[in-house]
């Protein structure tokens, strides 16, 4: 009989959506450039200069809002040393 070996612990760090926001920057993009070309595809009247407007000011916004977002979710090594340490009422070990 062959043994079964434990597997381990499950990735701490599983790289999703959720888990992992800054992922997001390049979907946007491409979801906003497809989107306009499927609308002016189907008869939005748009002028080129308009499109590229959009898109300009999506590839500029998009990654900058989407920054602010991945920043609200993320800790530095040192962040994370400093809130562990307050909770156990020690010294930061950095």
């Amino acid at each position: 009989m062959i043994p079964v070996q434990n597997p381990g612990p499950p990735d701490p760090y599983p790289i999703n959506a959720p888990t992992e926001p800054a992922l997001a920057v390049g979907a946007v993009a491409a979801i906003v450039g497809a989107g306009l070309a499927v609308l002016v595809a189907f008869g939005l009247d748009l002028t080129e200069d308009q499109t590229n407007s959009i898109l300009g000011l999506t590839l500029v916004a998009g990654p900058v809002i989407l920054a602010l977002i991945t920043r609200s979710k993320v800790w530095s090594p040192a962040s994370v040393a400093k809130k562990v340490a307050a909770v156990r009422n020690e010294t930061p070990r950095l």
